[in-house]
């Protein structure tokens, strides 16, 4: 800015050229909040149903990778966090490893796991979290870690519904069957904590 000031000896470019940076970060932003925006289920009828969004078979733009855990990791840095964010792009994505790998339980139960995961922290959708974890825990052999952690977000999905007793149900489950899970065992602690002092709080 102070370059395109000395070059026009003008205060207004500078604040100009300002102006349309900021509007740039705005429209990237923006189009990020758009390309993420999600409704919540208001219902567990509706949580059960397939958001319109997401594809019964993986759209044209998600590749196909040589592997049922390449793909895991191709959802997750091409779409996820460590990619370009876009959540409802990336959980189908991970519904593109259920798809093509089918045979492969471990990368299908973590992909389902990163499901619940993005349903929770991200699209605040916590009847669809509660629905897939429920998806995962009967219906896919995952190993401890991921039960465990397929548990806790069941947890945290029924304390930010205000159903603190179902929460706690889930948290008595982590507990007792996962006790050799550290980081479940923390986030439950945790968890405890929050449940605890809402409990505590007057009415």
């Amino acid at each position: 800015l102070i370059v395109v000031y000395e070059h026009r000896k003008r205060l207004l470019t500078p604040i100009l050229v300002h102006a349309q940076i900021n509007f740039l970060f705005s429209a990237v932003l923006f189009g990020l909040f758009i390309m993420n925006y999600h409704v919540p289920a208001q219902s567990w009828d509706e949580a059960a149903t397939r958001p319109e969004w997401l594809h019964e078979q993986p759209p044209v733009y998600i590749q196909k990778m040589e592997s049922g855990q390449a793909q895991r990791r191709y959802a997750i840095e091409q779409w996820g966090s460590q990619g370009l964010r876009l959540w409802k792009t990336e959980i189908n994505a991970f519904h593109a490893v259920l798809t093509w790998f089918p045979e492969d339980s471990q990368a299908c139960s973590q992909a389902k796991l990163g499901i619940v995961t993005i349903y929770l922290r991200h699209l605040n959708d916590y009847r669809r979290a509660v629905v897939e974890a429920d998806d995962l825990l009967m219906n896919f052999s995952a190993d401890r870690e991921t039960r465990a952690s397929a548990w806790v977000d069941k947890a945290y999905a029924y304390y930010n519904l205000a159903e603190h007793e179902k929460a706690r149900e889930c948290t008595d489950v982590v507990l007792s069957d996962y006790d050799d899970c550290e980081y479940a065992q923390y986030a439950i602690e945790q968890l405890l904590q929050l449940i605890e002092a809402v409990q505590k709080k007057p009415e």
